[in-house]
């Protein structure tokens, strides 16, 4: 958790108190490739590390999924297992599944049924030959290695040490979409084994379940399945866009000229050279590890590689890489660090700058998914029944299939993502090539701009319910949809807020790369939309809505020589405990908000000139107009929400009211009370609540001035009186959003009284936006120069009875109470004589201009 709840104390003691301390392509040829299997010299295939730094009691083939993959592949003896191995049962899981459909049968649809001994179920593991036996050992040993059951919190206990303990009894229960294995203990009660998702269904799932057979993904079945793709994909409209000759100044500089299967050299080859022929080339996404590439373009090398490298001098990946690009008879490819000279920033910063074009221009992207380094190569060994998910009828008409679990796409605690999509520059690598392939630990995958496939399940369509991706995350058709149609700002917003999302908790070996990693992703969203500002990382447009990001457990650290504080590319990752955080949004383009704050003014200053989407120099602020409270919160112990801390008011009789912080340093959590500012933003009417978000502020000099700097984000609740409550809960829904006015004013709650509503107090901004520019270009462009920051309708500066009905009757207490106490302080101070020590005494009403850097 890292927001805290907190008390804030009396302001009157702070009346005279100092300024706080921070401390506190061109077109492509038709390629012509060959239909044997993966590169015609046997390609270097990875065997599963079997090392395990668990002590077991168990065979060894059991310490670890690696161990038992190898086990599994070496008693088959040849290079791929028959087709009739699949949904084949032992003796305990083919009764015990005939149990449970006679009891489904019979009425009882979640039945618990006895199943077999622990020392049965290994005998059957260890051979192999059960479909639904191997998947489960697998299933176990990969969970134990991702992390520990979820299921016996108190002991942390994963499934194998359950194995470890000797033999024992085992039942088979389902529920709903799962069967959970439990292991009954000596003195009658259960222990969680472990749980499999299933697919209940009427047999459709077969159609489109494809039985992978051979044991790596470097067989002829692979090969074909690509070639496959690839066929495909040069017909989709989305991933063949008319291509526009290349600027010279946006043409990668160099590419790996490969020659022919079979050449011992390859060379770079300088594309300004005269003579240099237009072609297509391929790209290279892979992990450099923590010791690097072992092989790089250096000025000292730069002439000899010009020359030629021969392939023995690679690292494997890059030769798989160079074998699959001659086979596709692809004369160019693209790798990182053959490429670009590492030893030289010039270069660096001039071709960083031309990855949306280096990607966008790629006739296909190879992704080394499961390789942590260059030396990992593409290609691994696998065994089928680990991959492909068992079927099994138990009834008329009636089916399970386990879920299918891809490597690439499926987020679970048995899952772990392939290393590859940890990393934070291959995001823009994975989403502005046009079609990639992605070479995983099980299977090949593919993705494009019309669609994902995996050789399990090859087709886009009818996939199992576990591939519908998680929208934390975003992926290549995802990208390409909202791209590609008419969509409004506010889509457009989120298409970026999405990517956000998935780019924050990717790793960079240089946080000084949290802006330029992303820098053709902001290029490209650009281009797309007219007359909206970048700014280290955010858009300008709904610009005081976007800066209410917040993180889902705090960073380690802040770095403003990166980004000013109100960006999140300021953050170092890892955060607390080096567990990597989320960044999160409280964002609805369906909720009305009332707006507190505008944007007067932001300025960023690219630090290149070549990349105005890259890295900025440090001194990125903005200038703000809103309500401001200083006070002082203290933490209330033990009390969470949403990731929130709570911390109590105490300022001027608000005692009642709970704040819940979201702090973006990890220090900041450890502090029980602290002096802040506290900013109020907006007050959002969602579906079941009233909600005030804001950010915190600290103060510190720079270099000679103290200014404000973020240092988290805040919300608190607005209970309305229970009668209220209780008399109008039928009214809580939203209006049709069909009988909206051209003001956004309608689209609200109608238990919002129409006093507040004719206030023009509660409006949906996005919508108010898309209509006021609906007729074109020029009148959006028009409205911009005015507001080009979208802060929406003039601003109600009214704090003091701000949500009084006419009827005399004040709605929203709690919101009411804080923003009168804004009022009252600055009244107090303005009649004292005592102005803030930042901000002074603003416009007396609780109202500042203020900047934060």
């Amino acid at each position: 958790m890292n927001e805290r709840l907190y008390r804030v104390s009396s302001l009157e003691s702070w009346m005279s108190t100092p300024a706080m301390d921070s401390t506190g392509v061109t077109a492509e040829s038709s390629c012509s490739a060959e239909t044997s299997s993966f590169p015609s010299a046997p390609p270097e295939v990875n065997k599963p590390n079997s090392q395990s730094p668990h002590s077991s009691t168990l065979p060894p083939y059991f310490k670890s999924y690696e161990a038992y993959i190898e086990h599994c592949v070496a008693q088959v003896g040849r290079d791929e297992i028959p087709e009739a191995a699949f949904d084949r049962l032992c003796t305990s899981c083919t009764a015990v599944f005939m149990k449970i459909a006679e009891l489904i049968a019979g009425g009882k649809e979640y039945p618990e049924v006895p199943f077999c001994t622990i020392n049965e179920f290994l005998r059957s593991a260890a051979e192999g030959k059960c479909h639904v036996c191997h998947w489960l050992m697998a299933y176990i040993l990969r969970g134990r290695e991702d992390s520990p059951s979820p299921f016996d919190r108190e002991s942390l206990e994963s499934g194998v040490d359950w194995l470890e303990r000797g033999d024992a009894a085992l039942t088979l229960s389902r529920c709903v979409y799962d069967l959970y294995w439990r292991v009954v203990k000596g003195d009658g009660t259960k222990g969680e084994l472990t749980w499999i998702g299933v697919e209940p269904n009427d047999g459709s799932y077969t159609r489109d379940r494809r039985l992978l057979t051979a044991l790596t993904t470097a067989s002829e079945a692979s090969w074909n399945q690509a070639l496959k793709w690839i066929e495909n994909c040069r017909s989709h409209p989305l991933c063949n866009p008319i291509q526009t000759a290349n600027a010279q100044d946006k043409r990668p500089a160099r590419l790996v000229a490969v020659g022919d299967i079979g050449d011992a050299h390859v060379r770079i080859c300088e594309t300004s050279q005269p003579g240099f022929v237009e072609k297509p080339y391929m790209t290279l996404s892979h992990c450099w590890g923590e010791n690097g590439v072992p092989i790089r373009l250096l000025n000292e090398n730069y002439v000899r590689f010009l020359e030629g490298i021969q392939v023995g001098e690679l690292p494997r990946t890059f030769r798989d890489a160079i074998d699959v690009t001659r086979k596709l008879k692809i004369p160019f490819l693209w790798i990182d660090s053959l490429c670009i000279i590492q030893n030289s920033n010039e270069d660096w910063i001039q071709e960083s700058g031309k990855m949306q074009q280096v990607y966008q221009n790629s006739f296909l992207n190879l992704a080394a998914g499961a390789s942590a380094d260059a030396n990992g190569g593409l290609f691994y060994r696998r065994h089928p029944l680990s991959i492909t998910p068992w079927f099994i009828r138990i009834g008329e008409d009636r089916y399970l299939m386990a879920e299918y679990i891809n490597e690439h796409i499926t987020k679970s605690y048995l899952s772990t993502e392939l290393i590859l999509y940890t990393r934070g520059w291959v995001l823009q690598e994975q989403l502005l090539a046009r079609r990639t392939l992605i070479f995983g630990r099980k299977e090949l995958h593919w993705e494009c701009s019309t669609y994902q496939a995996s050789e399990s399940f090859p087709e886009f369509l009818d996939r199992p319910r576990s591939l519908y991706r998680d929208y934390a995350k975003i992926f290549r058709p995802d990208w390409q949809s909202l791209l590609g149609g008419k969509l409004v700002d506010s889509e457009q917003q989120e298409a970026w807020n999405r990517l956000i999302r998935t780019y924050f908790r990717r790793s960079l070996t240089q946080t000084s790369d949290r802006l330029v990693a992303i820098s053709g992703l902001a290029e490209q969203l650009s281009s797309e939309w007219s007359g909206i500002t970048y700014l280290a990382g955010l858009w300008s447009y709904r610009l005081i809505q976007n800066l209410l990001w917040f993180c889902r457990g705090p960073c380690s650290q802040r770095n403003m020589e990166i980004a000013p504080s109100w960006s999140w590319a300021s953050l170092i990752q890892p955060g607390r405990s080096g567990q990597l955080s989320n960044l999160g949004y409280f964002l609805d383009t369906q909720e009305t908000e009332d707006v507190l704050a505008e944007v007067l003014e932001a300025s960023v200053t690219p630090q290149n000139r070549t990349n105005a989407f890259g890295s900025v120099k440090f001194g990125g602020s903005i200038k703000l107009r809103s309500p401001v409270l200083r006070a002082r919160i203290t933490a209330i112990p033990d009390c969470h929400r949403d990731d929130g801390e709570g911390y109590k008011l105490g300022t001027l009789e608000l005692e009642d009211i709970r704040i819940y912080v979201q702090w973006d340093e990890a220090n900041e959590v450890k502090v029980d009370v602290q002096d802040v500012y506290l900013v109020p933003f907006m007050i959002r009417y969602g579906g079941y609540s009233i909600m005030t978000y804001g950010l915190i502020l600290k103060t510190a000099v720079y270099p000679h001035k103290t200014q404000f700097q973020r240092a988290g984000h805040f919300f608190f609740f607005d209970d309305e009186p229970q009668d209220r409550r209780d008399s109008n809960a039928e009214d809580a829904v939203l209006e049709n959003q069909e009988n909206s006015s051209d003001e956004g004013i309608d689209i609200v709650q109608k238990n919002i009284p129409q006093e507040l509503k004719k206030k023009g107090l509660f409006r949906n901004i996005d919508m108010w936006f898309t209509k006021k520019v609906r007729n074109g270009l020029k009148e959006r462009m028009d409205y911009l120069k005015k507001d080009p920051y979208v802060n929406g309708p003039p601003l109600n500066t009214t704090l003091e009875n701000r949500y009084l009905a006419e009827s005399g009757r004040k709605f929203l207490p709690h919101t009411s109470k804080v923003l009168e106490a804004i009022a009252q302080a600055a009244k107090h101070n303005k009649a004292n004589g005592t102005p803030d020590p930042v901000l002074g005494f603003g416009e007396g009403n609780g109202y500042y201009t203020y900047e934060i850097v």
